[in-house]
């Protein structure tokens, strides 16, 4: 019997150049962007831009292969876009690559092949395109899996990389304490700096790395994820078994290390503490009210998304600063939004002193500097 030439698997002729060259390019975008444990969500018009659009074999074949679609849903409006969420296929990854007969040695330059053809000119300036959206300054290459993106800055010569230590953390706390002051007629207070001295919060902020180490050890949770869930509890998320909480999904769901984040100590004092900030910077921040069935106008609580919105303006103000000492030097740099590259190693007791200076903040920079590749 004759078998219908339409019905059989579309299969690539990686002979073809254009065929192996447009193969090598999807594998370099998905390596370099995307993780084989967590979810992202990524717009049809990035996708399509390194895979092709849907509808032509090839483009199928290649996402059939590299992606996992993770989440379908997909929501457009004015206000709120959700887009499709994705995460690496290292099966498929693993079954094109023996069939291109490529080794692992290719991810890197196929990561920096992509890079190299949408960012080259950016790279070599330093005059990088930021898009200015929500507080934050967005660049298509923060997105890259750190490995790779610590290793492409390197390779174009910002080998010196910075980070703000414990961020949010820091901003939060000392924010609280810079709350002017304010007493109304009747000698009522209204508003102030927070004065209390707070013990889980200070020791997690002089001993982040020993804390996050136990508590990984504790939930049997990477260091990285662990730092998520302590970011994520100073804008205000809960530890819950709620399937839409950010902490929910950091722990994969595991009800057991949702159960033991509940009764830790350390954690429960650490969240006390969090309150006591926000209760503390809320006089200054927008008011939300309710009108009750009564008639009665009812104060409503700060949402997880007005406290991000905060962070995001104070870190916004910190990165300003730096980019101003770093133009001031005449450096070429790239940046994150709680770090950044350059070209230079820079003073770090100088900078902390311009950015105290210009913010209030009195803060610490982690550096680390980065080595060559032997990549050509």
């Amino acid at each position: 019997m004759k078998l219908d030439k339409d019905k059989q698997p579309y299969q690539p002729n990686f002979n073809d150049p254009r065929v192996r060259n447009r193969s090598i390019r999807a594998i370099g975008f998905v390596c370099g962007v995307m993780s084989p444990t967590k979810s992202q969500s990524w717009s049809s018009r990035y996708i399509d831009r390194y895979l092709g659009k849907s509808n032509n074999p090839l483009s199928r074949y290649l996402r059939e292969n590299l992606l996992i679609v993770t989440d379908e849903f997909y929501r457009y409006h004015s206000s709120a876009n959700k887009c499709k969420e994705y995460r690496l296929n290292q099966r498929g990854l693993k079954s094109l690559r023996d069939l291109m007969k490529i080794n692992n040695s290719i991810t890197y330059p196929s990561v920096l092949q992509v890079v190299q053809s949408d960012h080259s000119q950016e790279l070599a300036t330093g005059n990088f395109q930021y898009e200015d959206k929500s507080n934050r300054l967005w660049h298509p290459l923060q997105r890259y899996r750190r490995q790779y993106k610590s290793q492409i800055l390197a390779d174009h010569g910002y080998i010196h990389q910075y980070d703000i230590s414990t961020c949010a953390p820091t901003l939060i706390h000392q924010y609280s304490r810079m709350i002017p002051q304010i007493i109304d007629y009747r000698g009522q207070w209204l508003q102030g700096p927070m004065d209390l001295h707070l013990f889980a919060l200070t020791r997690y902020l002089k001993n982040k790395n020993k804390i996050r180490k136990e508590i990984a050890k504790a939930i049997e949770l990477p260091q990285e994820a662990v730092k998520e869930i302590i970011n994520a509890l100073f804008a205000g998320a809960i530890i819950s078994n709620n399937n839409h909480s950010d902490i929910y999904q950091i722990v994969n769901a595991d009800q057991a290390r949702i159960v033991w984040l509940k009764q830790d100590p350390y954690i429960q004092e650490l969240v006390s503490d969090i309150k006591i900030c926000w209760e503390y910077i809320r006089p200054v921040m927008s008011v939300r009210t309710k009108t009750t069935k009564t008639g009665q106008v009812r104060r409503l609580p700060i949402t997880c998304k007005q406290k991000w919105s905060l962070y995001f303006e104070l870190e916004r103000s910190v990165i300003n600063s730096v980019r101003d000492y770093l133009e001031m030097n005449s450096m070429r740099y790239f940046l994150e939004h709680d770090g950044w590259s350059s070209d230079r190693e820079i003073d770090t007791e100088e900078l902390i002193k311009y950015v105290n200076t210009n913010t209030g903040f009195d803060l610490r920079f982690e550096y680390e500097i980065k080595q060559y590749s032997n990549i050509p």
